[in-house]
């Protein structure tokens, strides 16, 4: 199935979970999409200056998106909404022109960083008042929780495994008690029919890969891609092509998978253990080599990575 911009995969649930699931992608894409006019976020984002009422649902995920937001210090943000308009992400990104794609003057210098706070969030409430010039962009994060919170859903239910994919943000979840354990595959930065890690996965896992490479285009002649650098408003410059993060919940690992490009291989992991140190990392630079964390088994029952790969 395909909702939100990307593939939902399910594996060990039953028809009709399988089809509970779908129907619940349809329903947080009709929510958090930046390109559906009548998404709740899309009218949101229309609505600068006004005290606006959100769903429950919204109200969770960007009391959530907040906490990350302090949290890493504002490398993760679901403000760049305007920043990936003006570098070229203004639609469905597979109905972008990835040679040709335009738009206003690209100047560098056009960033900057307002003093003033984006929103005004009140949870009690469930109001949102967004200022000009912001644009929320939930991004990945929607695709990360929305698999999370399905899966937290069956797992209520007693339902013993499953795996759950929304565009290379998975979860999967296997009590042990018979069940087969969850064999995946890493794909290669520019194949996906290539893998250049075998992870053999225990308990319940999350894992969240994220990638410069995938979604990338051209803009007035220049290498765009949708990670875009908070610091800059920039599509981030590291030496980082691919990073994968693996915990046990999903919605940490797609958030702290982009920090880590973002902040690149020399910075990124030392980051990533003075706050999250619980959670494991496979990344591949510009050279194609590979380089993992050293708790990998803590997630994974088999571990088999290649050194370096060919781009």
């Amino acid at each position: 199935m395909r909702t939100m911009n990307t593939d939902i995969l399910v594996s060990g649930l039953s028809a009709q979970d399988a089809q509970e699931a779908f129907q619940w992608f349809r329903l947080v894409e009709g929510t958090f999409s930046r390109f559906l006019p009548a998404s709740e976020l899309s009218l949101l984002n229309g609505r600068a200056g006004e005290e606006t009422g959100v769903s429950e649902r919204f109200a969770h995920l960007l009391y959530i998106s907040l906490q990350y937001l302090d949290e890493t210090g504002g490398i993760f943000t679901p403000f760049l909404g305007q920043a990936l308009a003006r570098s070229g992400y203004r639609q469905s990104f597979e109905k972008i022109d990835r040679e040709t794609a335009q738009t206003e003057p690209d100047d560098h210098d056009a960033y900057s960083v307002s003093r003033e706070e984006p929103i005004r969030f009140d949870l009690d409430r469930r109001t949102v008042t967004i200022n000009a010039g912001s644009l929320l962009d939930f991004g990945g994060i929607a695709k990360g929780w929305s698999a999370q919170q399905m899966a937290a859903t069956l797992i209520e239910r007693g339902r013993k495994e499953g795996l759950i994919d929304a565009g290379g943000d998975i979860i999967s979840w296997n009590s042990g008690s018979g069940g087969k354990p969850w064999l995946i595959g890493l794909a290669h930065p520019y194949s996906d029919e290539q893998a250049i890690a075998r992870l053999q996965l225990k308990g319940q896992t999350g894992i969240a890969t994220s990638s410069v490479v995938k979604r990338s285009w051209k803009l007035n002649g220049r290498n765009k891609h949708h990670i875009i650098d908070p610091r800059t408003g920039l599509p981030a410059a590291s030496d980082l092509i691919q990073a994968t993060v693996i915990g046990r919940t999903l919605v940490p690992c797609e958030i702290y998978a982009k920090c880590l490009l973002i902040l690149g291989s020399e910075l990124g992991p030392v980051w990533l253990r003075s706050r999250r140190p619980e959670l494991a990392y496979i990344v591949v630079d510009h050279q194609g080599r590979l380089s993992a964390s050293s708790n990998l088994d803590q997630y994974c029952d088999i571990a088999e990575l290649s050194e370096r790969i060919a781009l």
